[in-house]
């Protein structure tokens, strides 16, 4: 018996559904869960804004209040429960938004989740419902690293220096410079952005360098080597062979088979 009974998966670009800048008031019927994959908007839960930002997950509860202003993209799941369990009345106790760590982590499960849906193969209940449990139980690991113990005291420097690694994708950056930024030594920087995020720093700066070159190639006419350049790549060549190991595909493989990937 899967564990919760899936109302819809899928990709909201929400332009092609709405014209206008600010959407109708609705009642939340199930539980929504969105990944954000765009810098734009706010979502507003019972008369509360909620920033859209890339990585943002927002778990909206049934009985809920919504609205959103502006344009933005996100992956979706609308989902019920078949039965109560402890994990969710956690998760419901309020409207939930944070900013995900591990953005290539959950970019990857909701993706897969799309894809099931899309293609309703064999047993696609059972495998969106799988990587639903584990999307759900790494909000609830990340929730608790970020808030927990005294690792809470270090969440602003460690916000500071993903701000900082951001804003300087096109730079050689050391791990003294990113520490700099957020004022701790290197060595325990280090530490504590990796027991906060799950990742090392060297991993959310390739994948945010990767995230804008996969933008780039999708949605510019700049050359290759010029977005290879822009985002912080050392070279043509090592830019080809992280982005296919990132996307199983190179980048001019991707920018000549698909117009746009949702």
């Amino acid at each position: 018996m899967a564990l919760f009974h899936l109302i819809e998966v899928g990709y909201y670009v929400s332009k092609q559904f709405f014209k206008c800048e600010t959407t109708p008031l609705r009642p939340v019927d199930c539980f929504d869960l969105e990944f954000y994959t765009t810098e734009n908007g706010f979502s507003f839960i019972n008369g509360v804004a909620y920033p859209h930002r890339i990585g943002n997950i927002l778990l909206a509860a049934p009985g809920s209040n919504r609205y959103s202003k502006k344009s933005f993209e996100c992956y979706f799941i609308k989902f019920m429960p078949t039965f109560p369990t402890a994990e969710i009345e956690a998760l419901s106790l309020a409207p939930l938004v944070y900013k995900s760590f591990n953005y290539q982590w959950f970019s990857g499960l909701f993706s897969e989740c799309v894809q099931e849906f899309s293609y309703h193969s064999a047993g696609w209940e059972t495998m969106i419902s799988g990587k639903l449990t584990q999307i759900l139980a790494g909000i609830l690991r990340e929730q608790k690293l970020y808030t927990g113990g005294s690792l809470k005291v270090y969440a602003d420097n460690i916000y500071a220096a993903e701000e900082f690694m951001k804003k300087h994708l096109k730079e050689e950056l050391t791990l003294a410079d990113i520490a700099r930024s957020a004022a701790l030594s290197p060595s325990f920087f280090h530490k504590t952005f990796k027991e906060l995020t799950g990742q090392t720093p060297w991993r959310f700066l390739q994948i945010e360098r990767l995230k804008l070159a996969r933008h780039l190639v999708l949605n510019s006419r700049l050359s290759l080597d010029k977005i290879a350049d822009l985002c912080g790549f050392c070279s043509r060549q090592y830019f080809d062979t992280v982005f296919k190991k990132e996307f199983h595909q190179t980048p001019a493989c991707l920018r000549k088979s698909v117009k746009r990937i949702i």
